[in-house]
């Protein structure tokens, strides 16, 4: 059984390789490993813990089997470095969390934030209602606007209010890889927005916002079906998260095409820290 280190920064490919069965449900961990993090910590077989900075929440994967010695690594390690009463919270999956609340009672205060279900699209489904205008790649020369989109997007959907540079960047790097979308209807007018990530051979699409005076229109599945078909033609399986309580959003999804691969959770203690 091998200990767990921390790494600089990210991941190498062996690691983020670990995640290959399971690179659905953790694609976005996968994404992040790539990418400068606060603290990674790996044992480079069956488990990596992840915190990308402190606005969010760790990322927690096992190998599954859920081995005591593994299972008992990972609650040591969450537990000194990523504590609930430190304000933490923890993105794995549900059989994990039932491991460590068999192997250690600490983690009974853990309790479910938000509950995520990962899917594919193997099979392109037309969407029912057709909406009026079409989709386009996002312009570097709409970057303030699109940012100022993405900010209420992610206040709207998270409750988390983000900084305009964080938001301009996002979507800057998106921009730039040609990998953010939008709607517009007949007369022009911005009605819907989203964005890809590829993680071949998967392609995760994300922050799909429809603005308000656009919904219940059609306007955000038309986007969501028009960008699918653009991964399917470039040799791609579409992938999406979405939040379980958010009922119309799986509707929706499933109506497309959008079958579920497995559900996560997000856990915390309840309480926000000092």
């Amino acid at each position: 059984m091998a200990d767990f280190v921390r790494l600089e920064n990210a991941c190498s490919e062996e690691d983020i390789s670990l995640l290959k069965k399971d690179v659905i449900p953790f694609s976005v961990l996968a994404s992040i490993l790539k990418t400068p993090c606060e603290k990674i910590y790996t044992d480079h077989e069956s488990a990596v813990i992840c915190l990308s900075s402190s606005l969010h929440p760790v990322w927690i994967w096992a190998k599954d089997g859920g081995k005591q010695a593994d299972i008992v690594k990972i609650a040591s390690v969450l537990k000194e470095e990523f504590p609930l009463e430190g304000g933490f919270s923890y993105n794995f999956s549900s059989e994990l969390l039932a491991f460590l609340t068999a192997a250690d009672a600490y983690f009974l205060k853990a309790q479910k934030k938000m509950g995520l279900i990962s899917y594919r699209q193997d099979t392109l489904v037309p969407p029912e209602k057709q909406a009026n205008g079409g989709y386009y790649r996002v312009r570097m020369d709409e970057l303030d606007a699109f940012s100022a989109i993405w900010r209420d997007a992610t206040y709207e959907m998270t409750g988390q209010e983000r900084d305009e540079e964080f938001c301009r960047e996002r979507v800057k790097k998106h921009i730039l890889s040609s990998d953010m979308f939008a709607w517009r209807d007949e007369n022009g007018e911005l009605a819907a927005i989203c964005a890809k990530s590829d993680i071949f051979p998967f392609s995760k699409l994300s922050a799909v916002y429809t603005l308000p005076a656009f919904r219940r229109k059609g306007c955000a599945s038309n986007l969501v079906s028009a960008v699918s078909m653009l991964i399917h033609e470039e040799g791609m399986i579409p992938i999406l998260y979405t939040d379980e309580g958010n009922l119309a959003s799986n509707d929706c999804y499933k109506k497309l095409g959008f079958t579920e691969v497995k559900r996560l959770i997000t856990v915390w203690n309840g309480e926000k820290a000092d």
